[in-house]
C-alpha cells in the first residue's frame, strides 16, 4: 500500500524536475541579445576600415612626395593595434557560448590579424625604403652640380663638357622624372642614359670619373629604391585588408541574423511552453478544486455518518443501559421467586400443620365455648346469691 502510494509522488516529482529543467533550458536560449557590442563591433569595424583607408592615403602621399612627415605612417598604428584587440576581445565575448558562429568568426579574425601584420611590416619597410629615395633624390641634383663643378675645372674640352651636361641634364631630368611616375620606357631611357654617362666619362679624369660614380650610383639607388617602394605599393594595395574587414562585418551580419532568428524561434517555443504549463496549472489547479470539493463533500458526509454512529451508539448505550437494568431486574425477580419459594415451602408446611392442629382443636373449642358458658353462668349465679 505504501509502495504503491510513493510510485505516483516519484513519478510526479520526475515529471516537474523535467518540465522545470525544460523551462530553464528555455529561458538560457532566450537570453537577449547585448546590442551595445553588436553595434560596438559594427562601430570598431567601420573605423577600422576608415583608419585603413585613411592609411593607404598617407602612404601614397609619402610616395608622392606631397607629406614629407614618415611619422604621418606609423602614427595610425597604435590605433590600429587597439582597434584590432578590442575587435577581437568583444566579438569573443560577444559570441561566447555560440561555437558555430565563433568557429565561422575566429578563421576571418586570424585572417585580418596576420593582414594587419604583413601590412606594418611593409608599411615599415616603406618608410626605410622611401626615406633613402627621398634622401637619394634630394642628393642626386647635388651630385650632378658636383660632376659639373669638376669637369669644369678638370682637362675636358668645351664640347665634350657640353655633350657631358646634355646626357647629365637628360639623365637628372629623367630620373627626377621616373621617381614620379615609374613608366618602363622611362626606365629603359633611364638605362641608356646612364650607359652612355659611364662609357663617356670612362676617359675622363680621375676626379670627374669618381663625380660620375657617384651620381649614376644615386641613380641606380634612386631606380631600386623606386621600385622597391613600387613592388611594396603594390604588395600593399594588393593586400585585402578592406575586403577582410567587409567579410568580416557580412560575417557578424550573417551571424548575428542567424542568432537573432535562434532567438525569435527559441522564444516562441518558450511562450509555447508558458502557454502548455500555465494549461497545465490550470488543469491542476481545476483538478485540486475538484478534489477540495470533493474532499468538503466527503467531510460532510462522514461528520453526518460520525452524528448519526454517534446518535446510535447513545442509542445503543442507552438501551445497553436498559438491558442491563432489565437483567438486574429479571435477576432480582428470579432471585425473590426463589426466596419466596424457599419460604413458602416451610410456611406451607406450618400452614397444612395449623390446618392438622385446628383440625385437632376444634372440639376444645367447643368445649372451651360451653367452659365459658359455664364460667359466666356460675358468675351470674354467685352475683344473684349475694343480692
Amino acid at each position: 500500500m505504501n509502495n504503491s502510494k510513493k510510485l505516483p509522488m516519484k513519478l510526479v516529482g520526475v515529471v516537474a524536475v523535467v518540465l522545470i529543467a525544460i523551462l530553464a533550458f528555455l529561458v538560457l536560449q532566450t537570453r537577449s541579445i547585448n546590442f551595445n557590442t553588436s553595434n560596438e563591433i559594427v562601430n570598431t569595424l567601420r573605423e577600422l576600415k576608415q583608419v585603413d583607408a585613411e592609411w593607404n592615403v598617407d602612404v601614397l602621399r609619402a610616395k608622392t612626395g606631397i607629406s614629407t612627415n614618415y611619422d604621418q605612417v606609423a602614427s595610425p598604428l597604435p590605433l590600429i593595434s587597439r582597434l584590432a584587440s578590442q575587435l577581437s576581445d568583444t566579438t569573443t565575448k560577444y559570441w561566447v557560448g555560440h561555437s558555430e558562429s565563433i568557429s565561422a568568426m575566429q578563421p576571418m579574425l586570424k585572417r585580418f590579424q596576420s593582414l594587419m601584420d604583413e601590412k606594418i611590416s611593409a608599411i615599415e619597410q616603406f618608410k626605410s625604403q622611401n626615406a633613402i629615395l627621398r634622401n637619394s633624390s634630394r642628393f642626386l641634383p647635388v651630385a650632378a652640380t658636383d660632376l659639373v663643378e669638376t669637369t669644369r675645372s678638370s682637362s675636358m674640352s668645351a664640347t665634350a663638357r657640353q655633350t657631358l651636361e646634355r646626357l647629365l641634364n637628360d639623365l637628372l631630368a629623367n630620373a627626377i622624372s621616373y621617381t614620379q611616375n615609374p613608366e618602363a620606357a622611362l626606365k629603359e631611357r633611364i638605362a641608356q642614359n646612364a650607359a652612355a654617362l659611364q662609357a663617356f666619362t670612362d676617359d675622363a679624369d680621375t676626379a670627374v670619373k669618381e663625380r660620375a660614380g657617384i651620381f649614376l650610383a644615386h641613380v641606380n639607388t634612386l631606380m631600386r629604391q623606386q621600385d622597391r617602394g613600387a613592388t611594396l605599393l603594390a604588395e600593399l594595395s594588393a593586400m585585402p585588408t578592406a575586403q577582410t574587414l567587409d567579410q568580416l562585418s557580412d560575417a557578424h551580419t550573417r551571424e548575428n541574423s542567424k542568432l537573432l532568428e535562434h532567438l525569435q524561434n527559441y522564444q516562441r517555443a518558450l511562450v509555447l511552453y508558458s502557454v502548455f504549463l500555465l494549461c497545465l496549472l490550470a488543469w491542476v489547479g481545476w483538478k485540486l478544486f475538484r478534489n477540495f470539493q470533493l474532499l468538503n463533500t466527503t467531510n460532510d458526509t462522514l461528520k453526518q455518518t460520525n452524528d448519526t454512529l454517534a446518535n446510535a451508539n447513545l442509542e445503543l448505550r442507552e438501551s445497553h443501559v436498559r438491558l442491563v437494568q432489565s437483567e438486574k431486574m429479571s435477576a432480582l425477580g428470579q432471585m425473590v421467586a426463589g426466596i419466596a419459594h424457599e419460604i413458602n415451602t416451610p410456611l406451607a408446611y406450618i400452614r397444612s400443620t395449623f390446618n392438622v392442629v385446628r383440625d385437632q382443636i376444634n372440639p376444645f373449642g367447643k368445649l372451651a365455648v360451653e367452659g365459658l358458658g359455664f364460667a359466666n353462668a356460675v358468675r351470674a349465679l354467685n352475683v344473684t346469691t349475694r343480692c
